[in-house]
C-alpha cells in the first residue's frame, strides 16, 4: 500500500519532485554551457581558421509552424535563413551549413536579407576548423548570438540548485503539519 502524506504526495511522488527534477534541470543546463562554451571557443577561433573557397549551393527562408497549446490561440510561424555550401580541403568535398556562431533566431525579414547576402552559385570564403573541416562557417569571429547558450543554460543551471536545495526542506520540512 502506498502512503500517501499531508499534502498529497506519496512517497515516490516526494522523490520525484525533490530529487529527479532538480537533477534533470541541473542537467540541462550544465549540456548548455558546456555546448554554449563550445561554441563560444570555436567562434573566438575561427578567425585564425584556413579559408577555402566555396559556392552557395542552396539559398532559401525555410519556415516552421507552430501550433500553441497553450494560452494562446492560433500558431506561430519562425524563419530561418537555410544556407547550404560546398567547398574542398585536401581533394575532399564537404557541405557546410553555418554561417556564423551564434545565429540562432531570424524574423521573416532578416531571414530574407540573409538569402539575398548569399545567392546561390556565387563565391564565398569559407573558414574551417583545422583537422575538422566539417565544422565551418562564412563569418568567422563572435557574435552577440552566441552567448545566448551559455547564458540560458547559467540561468537553468542556478534554476536546478536552487530546486535541489530548496525542494529537500519544502516538502520534508512539511512532514508534520503540527510542528
Amino acid at each position: 500500500m502506498t502512503r500517501v502524506s499531508h499534502d498529497g504526495l506519496s512517497r515516490k511522488g516526494r522523490f520525484f519532485i525533490v530529487h529527479v527534477i532538480p537533477f534533470a534541470i541541473i542537467l540541462a543546463g550544465v549540456l548548455a554551457v558546456i555546448n554554449g562554451a563550445r561554441d563560444l571557443n570555436r567562434a573566438k577561433a575561427s578567425v585564425n581558421w584556413p579559408v577555402s573557397q566555396g559556392v552557395i549551393v542552396e539559398s532559401k527562408v525555410s519556415t516552421s509552424r507552430l501550433r500553441h497549446t497553450t494560452g494562446r490561440h492560433g500558431r506561430s510561424t519562425s524563419y530561418r535563413a537555410r544556407i547550404r555550401y560546398q567547398f574542398e580541403v585536401d581533394g575532399k568535398e564537404i557541405i557546410g551549413k553555418h554561417i556564423a556562431y551564434g545565429e540562432i533566431f531570424y524574423s521573416r525579414k532578416a531571414a530574407v536579407k540573409r538569402v539575398n547576402q548569399y545567392p546561390e552559385s556565387s563565391s564565398v570564403n569559407v573558414y574551417y576548423m583545422p583537422g575538422h573541416p566539417e565544422v565551418s562557417v562564412l563569418e568567422p569571429g563572435v557574435h552577440p548570438g552566441v552567448y545566448f547558450f551559455p547564458g540560458i543554460g547559467l540561468v537553468v543551471l542556478i534554476a536546478g540548485v536552487f530546486a535541489a536545495t530548496r525542494f529537500p526542506r519544502m516538502f520534508f520540512d512539511a512532514e508534520d503539519p503540527t510542528g
